[in-house]
């Protein structure tokens, strides 16, 4: 399995070379916002950009200038207009120089589509491909805040429907911890789950209103993409993290409510339009929510109200480590055995066998993985479970200081349930 990093900067690569494909797309309409979204529309606002400090010289993300100014002298008014954002994102970070220059993209013609595109996207693939994955590991934060910057402005603003939708998918990769793949750590420099939640309704909302307009190709792409598992997974992850709601059955009413909203819309355009190839690819989408949903819903329900509930309690137990006080590491625990409490009390330094680091100065709780496993009670834990208990594994996310003050995040995956209310740990049986 790919690493969350690696595929959150390759994603990244096919963003910015996509860039050529925005070149040869037809019109964008005006975006309506939904859910309380402020309007998704390619204006440049007039006022100077805020500065941030300057990429480093050697970064290869100076490499995006090119393309962007082949967007911004487009002879079409999408890519021009989305190419002017992106250069106000490059004068903030001193990668070129401004002021940007008198606003004319409004006497340009509206985008076009070209039958050759997807040729012109893969010889364009190969030519401009670069080796981020080994860069990737050694990412500065002025360079991931860059990233994210350019990410996010991509996926608000694209007059690409499925682009829109790759940007929301690498925002979600990197602002979720173990979403992508059992073994990942969580990114150094996260993105916002609300920057992904914002690309999700920005693409989601775009997608809708061109359903009846853009190219029949797009269209297919758009709602072949969102007909996998993964990408669906990841839309209602987000949207679970983005509610105030923290139980399960609250989230599961959150989110079936957002995927009825969207069902209802694309079985309102599939009844309307005069198409066989729109309707073919709108009820391939319709059909992998009707399919996919109901699971996936649960799923993230469940592991989102895990996640929200878990972390008080496990903040006050990585208190306790810190503060090498047994005792009240053992109230998180449930019934624990005479052997483990000893080991406790004669531990030597409770920091270092919780982190499995030696000479670990401190701990911090960076993050709660998402992808909490419900444990059927096999006998695993029949000295302390009841018939009906649920025990889930769930991974804690540490950041550990040793005593030379180097920083490390390590994962430390415990069994944890809930009972009158509490979250506790508890031991597997032998």
């Amino acid at each position: 399995m790919f690493s969350r990093k690696n595929v959150f900067v390759s994603v990244m690569s096919v963003l910015v070379i996509g860039i050529t494909i925005m070149l040869l797309t037809e019109q964008q309409r005006p975006v309506i916002a939904e859910d309380n979204n402020p309007p998704v529309v390619a204006v440049v606002p007039q006022s100077k950009p805020v500065k941030h400090p300057v990429l480093p010289k050697n970064s290869p993300f100076r490499r995006i200038i090119p393309r962007v100014a082949k967007m911004t002298n487009s002879k079409f008014r999408e890519p021009a207009q989305l190419g002017r954002i992106l250069t106000k994102v490059l004068i903030a970070y001193g990668i070129t120089d401004g002021p940007l220059p008198p606003d004319k993209t409004q006497t340009l013609p509206k985008a076009i589509t070209r039958e050759d595109w997807e040729e012109v996207y893969n010889l364009t693939l190969i030519q401009v491909c670069y080796n981020t994955r080994a860069e990737s590991e050694n990412l500065t934060e002025v360079e991931h805040q860059f990233l994210i910057e350019v990410v996010t402005t991509i996926g608000k603003h694209s007059p690409v429907s499925y682009i829109r939708f790759l940007a929301a998918m690498s925002l979600a990769d990197s602002a979720i911890a173990f979403l992508n793949s059992y073994d990942d750590l969580p990114e150094k420099f996260p993105a916002s789950i609300e920057d992904a939640r914002q690309c999700f309704n920005s693409a989601f909302t775009f997608l809708l209103d061109q359903a009846e307009s853009t190219s029949v190709h797009e269209l297919e792409i758009s709602c072949g993409s969102l007909s996998f598992t993964h990408e669906l997974y990841a839309f209602l992850m987000v949207e679970a993290l983005s509610s105030t709601e923290t139980t399960e059955k609250g989230l599961r009413r959150v989110l079936n409510a957002r995927i009825n909203k969207i069902a209802n819309k694309i079985n309102l355009i599939t009844s309307r339009t005069k198409s066989p190839e729109r309707q073919k690819s709108l009820n391939r989408l319709s059909k992998s929510l009707n399919k996919f949903s109901s699971h996936l819903v649960g799923l993230a329900a469940m592991t989102t109200a895990i996640k929200k509930q878990v972390r008080p309690f496990a903040e006050t137990l990585i208190a306790a480590v810190n503060n090498e006080d047994s005792a009240a590491m053992l109230k998180h625990y449930l019934n624990p055995k005479p052997q483990f409490i000893t080991r406790l009390k004669n531990s030597k330094s409770l920091r270092d066998d919780f982190s499995h680091t030696k000479n670990t100065t401190s701990l911090k709780l960076l993050e709660i993985g998402a992808a909490s496993i419900s444990i059927e009670n096999e006998g695993l834990f029949k000295n302390t479970m009841m018939v009906k208990d649920q025990v889930y594994s769930v991974p804690l996310f540490l950041t550990v200081t040793d005593s030379h003050g180097m920083k490390k995040t390590v994962r430390v995956e415990q069994d944890w349930m809930i009972r009158n209310g509490r979250w506790e740990i508890v031991d597997r049986d032998k």
